[in-house]
């Protein structure tokens, strides 16, 4: 969701209380003092800069803050994100301009935070491995001082496909904590905000389970603000403005919205066959049961064709250059997200120091 940001103190109270007092109820809430990682802030390389890490919870609800100074030692502004019990550690700077930490989210999920300390912008990668083997999913929020943005991705195997377009990601913990990847991420997120302004998109919210197949593309049943929609997009580039810029809405009737927010898990989308040259048709499904087994077939909702579809050798999934990639990946690999929880503490670039968690797969 792309919305203006409410202005914050610094050492403020959370921001993301609004359930509570739209529901109706009445409640002395009682909100922990923010905790600092550092009893002191890091200096950047060149000591342009300095920062701190600051969290805050109530219940399951948090919110995740890099706080930054000037060189003089005086507050130069804040960057925020919400995040569900944020656990911060890893204080790093990348250079002298890119500051990070990593969040720990449990033992199979991790949040890498990087924060633009001139601009003050603030880019949240979070990754979950919920399953012991499957696909990685992931959420990603940007902050700045006027906007913010939060969508969860179309991801298969350990790729990030779509509208935030990363191609397969590293399994080593390492390599998310290099300028290289920062600055790539950073870049994909900035593709994604420009494509959601240009199109109008003020939210993008995927439904069920996607259609991806080479050669064809990817297809998803999604919300486009409040209207049900698919979207279409490319597997053969991994230019995130190509991706964007070659993707298509196609708009819904809008009866297929209660069915969309009803059944979200129910839903798949599927490619069923060739009309005719680069011609295809495609249908919105939704299965009869999400408990058990049951001899009801699946209903189809919509049905609808796609033409002049163009798409080569699926580049977003299979592997390319950078940290921590492998050369090939799949929707069926075995991956797993391994973290162990260590003591807080703070990391220069090229120290040789144990952090708590590991991104890996294990091959014994």
């Amino acid at each position: 969701m792309e919305a203006q940001r409410q202005k914050l103190h610094p050492r403020g109270t959370l921001w993301v209380l609004l359930g509570l007092v739209a529901s109706g109820m009445l409640a002395v809430l009682t909100v922990k003092a923010a905790e600092q990682l550092m009893p002191q802030p890091e200096p950047s390389p060149n000591g342009e800069y300095a920062a701190n890490v600051e969290w805050e919870s109530l219940g399951q609800v948090g919110a995740l803050r890099m706080v930054v100074y000037a060189k003089d030692k005086r507050l130069r502004g804040t960057v925020e994100v919400p995040q569900v019990r944020p656990d911060p550690a890893d204080l790093t700077w990348l250079n002298e301009r890119w500051v990070m930490c990593e969040s720990f989210l449990g033992e199979r999920a991790s949040g890498f935070f990087y924060v633009d300390a001139k601009e003050l912008r603030g880019y949240l990668l979070e990754i979950f491995a919920v399953r012991s083997s499957g696909a990685w999913d992931f959420d990603v929020t940007y902050a700045d001082r006027e906007t913010s943005m939060s969508v969860s991705a179309i991801s298969s195997g350990r790729s990030c496909l779509f509208p935030i377009v990363l191609g397969p990601l590293p399994e080593t913990e390492d390599a998310y904590f290099t300028l290289e990847f920062c600055e790539r991420f950073a870049a994909a997120v900035h593709a994604c905000l420009d494509w959601k302004r240009k199109q109008n998109i003020e939210s993008l919210d995927f439904i069920g389970e996607p259609a991806l197949r080479p050669g064809i593309g990817g297809l998803s049943a999604c919300f486009v603000g409040k209207e049900p929609a698919v979207i279409w997009f490319p597997l053969s580039s991994l230019s995130c403005t190509e991706v964007l810029n070659s993707c298509r809405i196609i708009r819904l009737d809008p009866s297929l919205r209660a069915e969309f927010s009803a059944h979200r898990e129910q839903i798949r989308t599927v490619w069923l066959r060739e009309e005719k040259p680069q011609s295809w048709r495609f249908a919105i499904k939704l299965a009869s049961s999400t408990e058990g087994k049951s001899d009801k077939p699946e209903s189809t909702l919509y049905e609808g064709v796609l033409e002049n579809l163009k798409d080569s050798t699926a580049a977003l999934l299979l592997g390319g250059s950078g940290p921590g990639m492998l050369g090939e990946t799949s929707s069926s690999g075995t991956l797993k997200l391994e973290l162990k929880k260590h003591e807080h503490k703070t990391r220069s670039v090229g120290a040789d120091k144990k952090r708590r968690s590991s991104l890996s797969r294990r091959n014994r």
